[in-house]
């Protein structure tokens, strides 16, 4: 799987890129998820180019992705507002909305280290051509063999299509 990125990871950029182009989404950063507030829910990019760097669910959403998978390693990023009828409504929901196949979020706060950690060895999993899910259960079964303490791997769920292929055999075919 070979690695782009786009430049300085700031809300503007992110709004003026062609973010369509990567299969892989992946932000490393604070967020904030307002369980009474939808609107309120942010992931936290740096500022600039007129933006305040705060990127809310109403800007994910608006996002044209064309990603196989998006990862939220930011603590607490699977959460949201619970509303009946629809689930839960955080900044998942809007990443699918935008085009995303999937979404890796996390249900705590989570260490930053370990989960750097755990993410690597995931993504190790996925370009070995396995599905999502299964790379998700393949990373915290290894993390489980290698003794690290369940706070610091069971807190990454995957939401949507668990089935997506992001790793070199789906590349190669693309």
């Amino acid at each position: 799987m070979r690695a782009r990125s786009c430049a300085r990871p700031s809300e503007s950029n992110l709004k003026n890129i062609r973010v369509d182009q990567f299969r892989l989404l992946h932000f490393a950063t604070h967020a904030e998820v307002d369980e009474r507030a939808l609107g309120r829910s942010v992931i936290a990019l740096a500022a600039g180019g007129g933006e305040d760097g705060f990127v809310t669910a109403a800007d994910l959403s608006s996002l044209r992705l064309n990603a196989d998978l998006v990862m939220l390693s930011g603590c607490s990023t699977a959460l949201g507002m619970i509303v009946g009828g629809e689930g839960i409504l955080g900044l998942t929901g809007p990443l699918l909305q935008a085009g995303a196949h999937s979404v890796v979020a996390t249900l705590w706060p989570v260490n930053d280290r370990a989960s750097a950690e755990f993410v690597k060895r995931f993504y190790g999993f996925l370009a070995s051509g396995v599905a999502a899910t299964d790379a998700l259960r393949l990373a915290q079964l290894d993390a489980m063999q290698r003794g690290v303490a369940p706070r610091d791997w069971a807190a990454f769920v995957l939401t949507g299509d668990g089935f997506v292929r992001v790793g070199a055999a789906a590349t190669a075919s693309r």
